[in-house]
């Protein structure tokens, strides 16, 4: 494959991180779908910029800290 970033990937990519941040927002208490929708987009824009290989650290850790800043904001 070579490092090359597939739509499939991509997409499903966005729909499980879009599923396991809107279970964990409605464990949370939260009720709007924009914040579920902002993290996975955020998930799926790293994993498709981060270099061959890096996407299993800066996927997590980028999309975590985007959770903590943005859960005050929705």
């Amino acid at each position: 494959m070579g490092g090359q970033k597939s739509l499939e990937g991509a997409t499903v990519m966005f729909v499980v991180s879009f599923v396991v941040a809107f279970i964990i927002a409605q464990l949370a208490g939260g009720s709007s779908l924009l914040l579920p929708l902002s993290l996975a987009m955020i998930a799926t824009l790293v994993e498709l910029f981060s270099p061959y290989g890096t996407d299993n650290l800066t996927v997590p850790f980028i999309t975590s800290l985007s959770y903590y800043f943005l859960w005050f904001n929705f």
